[in-house]
Order: C-alpha cells, then sequence, then structure tokens
C-alpha cells in the first residue's frame, strides 16, 4: 500500500470534518477559561501528542470495523477500505495503529482517568465491531454504542488531557448536561449516517440495523422536529448557562444562529438562506464545527496565541 492511501484506509475524510471540530471546540474553551498561562515550550508539545492519539484512536477504529464489514460491504456492494488488504497486511496495520495508540501516551501520561478512558473506548470498539458479539447489529444498543466511542468517550478523553493541564473545572449540573448534550449529537449524527447508508442497508437487512428503515420520512420528521432537536437544543443551553466563563456570549451566539436559521428567506442566494434550506438534522453540525469552533478561537486568541498552532494545522 502505498504512504497517500493511508488517509483513505483509516477513513480521514469521515473523522477530521465531522469529529474533530468537536475536539477543537473543547480545547479553545478550555484555554479561554483557563487560570493557567503555559508557555509555548509546555502546551505546544501536549496538543501535537493530543493531535496523534486523536489520529490514532479514530484510525483504529474505523480499521476495525472496516475489517469486519466485509460480507456485508459486499453483499450491499459498498466500498470497503479493507477488503484488498491481505491478511498479512491486516495484522501489520493493526499492530502499527496499536503502537501508534501507545506512543502519544508515553508523553501525556496516563492518569487514573485516562486509563478508565482509554480502556473504554478499546472495549466499546470491539463491543461494536467484533464477533460474536458485534453489538452494531443489535437495535439501538448499537447506536449507544456508536453515540459513546465517537463523540462521549473521545470528548471526557480530550478534556482530561486538558482541564488538568490548564487547571480548569467544571461543576457537577456542568458535567450532567454536558454528558446529555453530546450524546445527543452522537445519536443525531448517528441518523444521518444511517440515512446515508439507507440504500446500501436495504441489502443487508437481516444483518444490519437501520433506524431510518424501521421509520417513515414523516415519523423521522417528527422524532427530530418535536423530540430529539429541542432535547439537543434543551442540554445544549443548560451546558452553556452552567459554563465558567463566557456563558452570555455563547449563549447569544446560540440564540442568533436559531434566529437566522428560522426566520432567513427560504428562496434567496444569500448565505443565510443557504443556510435555513439545510434540512434541520444538520444545521447544528454547522453551528457547532465553524461557528462556535471560529468563535471560541477568537476569545481564546488574545490569551493564547498558541492557539493559533491548531487552527492552522487543522485547515491545512
Amino acid at each position: 500500500m502505498k504512504f497517500k492511501e493511508i488517509p483513505r484506509l483509516i477513513r480521514t475524510s469521515e473523522w477530521w470534518t465531522g469529529k474533530l471540530p468537536f475536539q477543537l471546540c473543547f480545547i479553545f474553551y478550555l484555554l479561554y477559561a483557563s487560570t493557567n498561562s503555559l508557555p509555548l515550550h509546555e502546551l505546544v508539545p501536549t496538543i501535537l501528542a493530543w493531535f496523534g492519539a486523536f489520529i490514532a484512536i479514530a484510525g483504529f477504529g474505523y480499521f476495525i470495523n472496516d475489517y469486519f464489514d466485509q460480507t456485508e460491504d459486499a453483499r450491499a456492494k459498498k466500498t470497503n477500505r479493507v477488503a484488498n488488504l491481505s491478511q498479512q497486511a491486516c495484522v501489520f496495520w493493526v499492530l502499527f495503529l496499536g503502537f501508534a495508540n501507545v506512543l502519544p501516551w508515553l508523553f501525556l501520561g496516563v492518569s487514573p482517568t485516562l486509563a478508565y478512558l482509554l480502556a473504554a473506548q478499546f472495549i466499546a470498539f470491539s463491543l461494536y465491531s467484533i464477533p460474536p458479539i458485534r453489538l452494531k447489529r443489535v437495535p439501538y444498543v448499537g447506536m449507544l454504542l456508536d453515540a459513546l466511542y465517537a463523540y462521549l468517550i473521545p470528548s471526557l478523553i480530550t478534556l482530561a488531557v486538558f482541564s488538568p493541564l490548564l487547571n480548569v473545572s467544571f461543576n457537577t449540573a456542568t458535567e450532567y448536561a454536558f454528558g446529555a448534550w453530546i450524546l445527543l449529537v452522537g445519536f443525531r449524527n448517528i441518523v444521518i449516517h444511517h440515512l446515508a447508508d439507507a440504500e446500501h442497508d436495504r441489502h443487508n437487512a437481516a444483518f444490519v440495523f437501520n433506524w431510518t428503515q424501521q421509520q417513515t420520512a414523516a415519523q423521522i420528521e417528527r422524532w427530530f422536529q418535536r423530540i430529539f432537536l429541542p432535547l439537543e437544543n434543551f442540554s445544549f443551553l443548560i451546558l452553556l448557562y452552567f459554563l465558567p466563563k463566557g456563558k452570555w456570549v455563547l449563549i447569544g451566539l446560540w440564540v442568533l444562529f436559531l434566529l437566522i436559521t428560522q426566520l432567513a428567506p427560504k428562496h434567496d442566494s444569500s448565505f443565510f438562506a443557504k443556510l435555513h434550506q439545510q434540512a434541520p438534522i444538520v444545521r447544528f453540525n454547522i453551528f457547532y464545527e465553524s461557528w462556535l469552533a471560529f468563535v471560541l478561537l477568537g476569545l481564546c486568541l488574545p490569551l493564547h496565541w498558541s492557539s493559533l498552532l491548531i487552527i492552522v494545522g487543522y485547515l491545512a
């Protein structure tokens, strides 16, 4: 395999734009709320090591999932990035990604909290993907595991790395609101994934659970408009309210975004109209991945110019 094919093998495009921005938001906020002004020679290596750990964890998870998805993907005529690899190559990549998952933590160090979180991450990967358990096939349980290993646990790992370093702590209400919000974000994004895979999964109905195939389009819209999106909105507002710093700026930004997406003219060529035209199920991601990330970057830049390193690396 050529080196340039590695990003495709570990599905870089899926987590680079879909999951990494969430983690950057958390780091930017911690930099903004920090009472510790760390020198560059301490902060920058930590950011780089965390980034390496994030790539390794995401890459390992996607590789393992694709390896055990080969039969279902072949039946559905769906692209599988591992299918053309020999068994020897697969063993090599598992060992390589395993080593890559160990290396950053030799620098970062592993507290008891991080040890539990890392163990939970890899147990969730295994329970989700590996036979004979393979819980991704179990209705709703697979969706919960997906939300845990793709959103909640990685977010907690990021917070566990940077919160002690930057001397930022959160009260119990903030922690519960954060957990509820990130799980709802994870569930919504799993449904987006199910919608994208619906055609392929029809060929695997006996082997794959796809929630969107259990519902009509009208039912899916009602579930989200009346229950899931309001719950995500409410939990996010509660989270923002209990933040130790910058709550009113971020609440104002969120309310502005909601007003714009509701009130912008539908048939217009403006940026706001195009935002309004996005399906409600994906609209919130636009806020988290761009609006929130760049506002938090703007808030923390005057305090920590080293945060430029993160955004420059991400945009590159």
